[in-house]
């Protein structure tokens, strides 16, 4: 957690009041344009995408998933977004290897991503940010 003074933390609001959105897509939308700008890095701390020559790997904090390969990664990125836009209700169940299976679901607000016993919840605009890593991901490993 971040701990700002008082000062900081209205002026903050006053920002996410003059966007028309929370706090938190406030911050997001921040953090957003500096990756535009390219003057922070495209990704998402405790989140690892990376690309090998047989796979990408796509782990969360607190599950790690088997290998992708590039078109497992597009599905995991197009399932993200229709999660996202609410066409699909029930969320998505994705077999990755065996009986390995990856949900993703709509859960109030945000997004959850869970495997097994495990899950992780984030927000809309971290999902977004989760599958445009993995297009750029699978687009490389691709290559």
């Amino acid at each position: 957690m971040i701990r700002l003074p008082a000062e900081r933390g209205l002026q903050l609001k006053l920002i996410a009041k003059d966007l028309g959105v929370t706090l938190t897509e406030a911050i997001e939308t921040l953090i957003n344009r500096e990756i535009e700008a390219g003057r922070l890095e495209d990704q998402l701390p405790l989140w690892d995408i990376d690309v090998f020559t047989d796979g990408i790997i796509f782990d969360a904090p607190t599950f790690a998933l088997p290998k992708l390969t590039a078109q497992q990664a597009l599905n995991v990125a197009n399932a993200v977004d229709k999660v996202i836009e609410r066409a699909e209700k029930g969320g998505f169940n994705l077999i990755l290897e065996g009986e390995k299976v990856l949900t993703i679901a709509r859960i109030g607000r945000g997004i959850t991503f869970a495997s097994g016993e495990k899950a992780e919840s984030v927000t809309v605009m971290m999902a977004q940010d989760l599958a445009r890593q993995l297009r750029t991901a699978a687009k490389a490993q691709s290559n």
